[in-house]
């Protein structure tokens, strides 16, 4: 079903599936490639314009506003879609390749899009442009998430590396402190902040894992920069690190 833009040009099927083949176009030319494979050149909305002139002859659509908004708009749902795609089986998603559309029970959906709201056009609605959008923005978004998720748990496990260092109370050179002794109801307040530290840790530890799973080209620079954020620390932290790489080996063996 076509929409309105921002343009306020209301985008028929024909109009949107020879933006799409004049995108994929301008991506397959050596002119209009980004650097390094990625996304496309500045500027390819006019050159795109020039192409649809030639599709459809007297169609009136111009860079500025029809094809500029328009392919933000589709770049923006692709993304979208390909972010849930990525993670379909973690969240409860999944991809119907015949309908080229997303699936997901009732409760998903309903839970997705109170965090997601700008999403409701994937729900129930084919998305067709999605393997030809691959081709255009595929390798710009497969980086970018390879990027974020290494980073998000190095920053976690910073946190309860900060963590520990309060409910130990160090003192010179890293050492916990023992002058203060601690009641029975401190000690257990304590005991329980731990519990959750090392609980939240395995769950970052897993959902990691999951995400290093659907995305194994990650590249071995960020391997190293996980390893290295989990550098020293108690018996509980270096069975955590234990646990870490042997997740990593199995992984990295899989890629193989």
């Amino acid at each position: 079903m076509a929409r309105r833009g921002k343009s306020n040009h209301v985008w028929t099927i024909e109009e949107d599936s020879k933006l799409v083949e004049s995108i994929v176009e301008l991506k397959r030319s050596k002119n209009w490639d980004g650097e390094s494979g990625s996304g496309l050149r500045k500027g390819y909305q006019k050159e795109s314009e020039k192409i649809l002139q030639e599709k459809l002859p007297g169609n009136g659509l111009k860079e500025k506003p029809h094809i500029e908004s328009r392919c933000k708009l589709l770049k923006k749902q692709y993304h979208a879609i390909y972010d849930v795609r990525a993670n379909g089986e973690l969240s409860g998603f999944g991809w119907d390749d015949e309908r080229k559309c997303v699936t997901a029970s009732a409760d998903v959906w309903a839970d997705y899009l109170k965090s997601h709201p700008d999403c409701t056009f994937m729900k129930n609605k084919s998305f067709p442009y999605f393997d030809q959008l691959s081709i255009v923005w595929g390798k710009d978004r497969a980086a970018g998430l390879h990027v974020e998720v290494p980073l998000d748990v190095v920053e976690e496990l910073d946190r309860e590396e900060n963590v520990d260092q309060v409910d130990g109370e160090s003192g010179e050179d890293g050492v916990p402190s023992l002058t203060t002794p601690r009641d029975e109801g401190t000690s257990k307040r304590l005991d329980c902040k731990r519990r959750r530290s090392s609980d939240g840790f395995i769950s970052s530890l897993e959902r990691m894992t999951n995400m290093l799973v659907a995305h194994m080209d990650k590249s071995n620079d960020q391997t190293n920069k996980i390893l290295e954020s989990v550098t020293g620390g108690d018996k509980e932290k270096k069975e955590n690190r234990h646990m870490l790489y042997e997740k990593l080996q199995e992984i990295e063996a899989l890629i193989d």
